[in-house]
């Protein structure tokens, strides 16, 4: 074969792989895996480098139970993170991009049989108690920004929970609207604006925004009455959760709804920086199905893996500004954390699609030459 038909036939078969590829799955899905003696994993958080925290069991040597324990996954390698001496569970719900992690881990200040969580944050590796509030014994960390400012939830007196805000080794008390018994924190973005939910006896749980400036605010529901919670924050100001079952993004003082595949609800679970929102729906007949919502449109997640892969995602949980998507699924009947990276669009795509001009020109020149007999 002559060089000319050689390139041509190469430049044809990059061609139709890039179409292909395009074409087909649009993330590859990374198994965190199991601990030795464990049975399941589930991912939580991912920071922008592509480090991963959340939880997975590990058996108990006499009683026939699983323990969580907070992990870390990169490099493709799951490790735990260093307990203190006498901790027995423990887990990570998020990272920032200098890898610091927070959590809960339980801590048996006196009797080993009964344990509480406390709020934790691993910096260097190593776990530092933040504490809980005043009157109160236990908690647990939901979220840190890249200040290294951490939002979650801790008792207060009469061990009624509060969302807290945690900076420097002082945790600030976010109290609850007027009327509410309770408050929960979810989420922070790096202009410290944390949100959550607040519950109100008889009624339910509505979503609220919280600043330095202007404190706790209820976000608008519609109807008035509806119930609501806020799970995330971007740094766009964009506070995604639901509304009276509904997945619902709150942006600029108002209410967007959005897209389901069904009439059953869902919940919106995460967003990036780039406006990237995932998240879980009801199908038709009631499955949970991981969603995301992109350019106005919602994507089916199980529909963008590849269909050999054996998975079946059940929940999506996080995703960072790469388009990474984290969560947990079921693979060979357990349940395993996952990491979804989305297919790199083919950088020569465009390049192979100009190249398709010229390489018609070329088959049609070796044709002739062919023809020739040359």
């Amino acid at each position: 074969m002559g060089k000319s038909s050689a390139t041509a036939l190469l430049l044809l078969h990059l061609l139709s792989s890039s179409v292909a590829n395009a074409a087909g799955a649009r993330y590859t899905i990374s198994d965190l895996g199991v601990l030795p003696q464990g049975n399941y994993s589930a991912a939580n958080g991912i920071n922008n480098a592509g480090a991963v925290v959340g939880v997975a069991g590990i058996a108990d040597p006499v009683y026939p139970k699983q323990w969580p324990y907070a992990i870390t996954y990169s490099g493709g390698a799951m490790r735990t993170l260093m307990a203190l001496p006498d901790g027995r569970q423990s887990s990570a719900t998020a990272i920032n991009n200098a890898g610091d992690i927070v959590g809960s881990l339980v801590v048996y200040p006196s009797n080993p049989n009964s344990g509480e969580g406390h709020p934790f944050i691993w910096r260097g590796g190593v776990p530092v108690d933040i504490g809980t509030l005043p009157g109160g014994f236990s908690g647990w960390a939901e979220d840190i920004n890249q200040a290294g400012q951490v939002a979650g939830t801790a008792e207060g007196e009469g061990r009624m929970l509060r969302a807290f805000f945690w900076e420097n080794g002082t945790m600030t008390n976010l109290g609850v609207p007027t009327g509410a018994q309770r408050s929960e924190a979810t989420a922070i973005n790096d202009a410290g604006q944390v949100v959550g939910s607040s519950f109100y006896p008889g009624f339910g749980e509505r979503a609220f925004i919280w600043d330095r400036a202007s404190g706790m605010t209820e976000l608008p529901t519609a109807p008035s009455s509806g119930q609501s919670l806020a799970n995330d924050i971007n740094n766009l100001g964009q506070v995604v959760g639901l509304i009276q079952g509904a997945p619902v993004v709150w942006e600029n003082g108002s209410i967007r709804w959005l897209l389901l595949l069904s009439s059953r609800g869902g919940v919106a679970t995460a967003a990036n920086d780039q406006g990237q929102i995932i998240g879980e729906v009801l199908s038709a007949d009631y499955a949970l199905q991981c969603v995301m919502w992109e350019n106005g449109m919602i994507l089916d997640l199980q529909d963008l893996i590849p269909q050999n892969s054996g998975w079946r995602l059940e929940h999506a949980l996080d995703i960072n500004d790469a388009g990474q998507i984290v969560g947990c699924g079921v693979i060979g009947g357990q349940s395993h954390g996952f990491v979804l990276t989305p297919v790199p669009e083919p950088s020569g795509l465009l390049a192979l699609l100009s190249a398709a001009g010229w390489l018609g020109g070329m088959l049609v020149c070796t044709r002739k030459t062919v023809e020739r007999g040359g």
